[in-house]
């Protein structure tokens, strides 16, 4: 059986290239538990791939949403996120151990304006939370993210913002 934790905060606060949007957020404490003691699902080299989609499909889980995304200057502007309260420095990087993935909204033309709702953009934070945190990270379940208004044409063109109505946490798999 797979049981879905889930945790919402709400944020009004706006995110620019030198201020990145922060969030804390809160995973339960059985869910980080369990997130610590994972065990990976393995590549699947060694069962040629049979076991592993399975596996991986069962396997625990930490996935983040955001709602109700305000991306401003969308044509110009990419958001990528970050775990952990550290500052993210100048020009930080998808090589950074931090990095969780990034996103943007994607101009429709001249149909932009028929759609009212504002997207929502969902990432998995389960091997960031590993990498970042591992075993030192506290049973609390306070998480923070970063997102970072960057550059989506390397530089070129005026840098947005962005902003969020709130952000959900789902641990699936405890």
């Amino acid at each position: 059986m797979v049981r879905t934790l889930q945790s919402t905060t709400a944020s009004t606060a706006k995110g620019t290239r030198k201020s990145p949007l922060k969030v804390k957020i809160d995973i339960a404490q059985h869910g980080i538990n369990a997130l610590l003691a994972r065990v990976p699902a393995g590549s699947g080299v060694d069962t040629m791939g049979f076991v592993t989609q399975e596996k991986a499909a069962t396997t625990l889980r930490a996935f983040v949403v955001f709602r109700d995304v305000q991306i401003t200057d969308v044509v110009t502007t990419e958001i990528k996120v970050f775990i952990g309260s550290a500052p993210l420095g100048v020009n930080p990087s998808s090589d950074d151990r931090r990095y969780v993935g990034s996103f943007t909204n994607l101009e429709h033309g001249g149909h932009s304006s028929h759609h009212k709702a504002a997207p929502s953009f969902l990432l998995d934070i389960t091997d960031a939370i590993l990498r970042v945190y591992g075993s030192g990270m506290e049973k609390t379940g306070d998480v923070e993210l970063q997102l970072l208004p960057v550059s989506a044409q390397g530089g070129a063109g005026k840098m947005g913002t962005v902003t969020l109505s709130k952000v959900e946490v789902l641990v699936t798999g405890v």
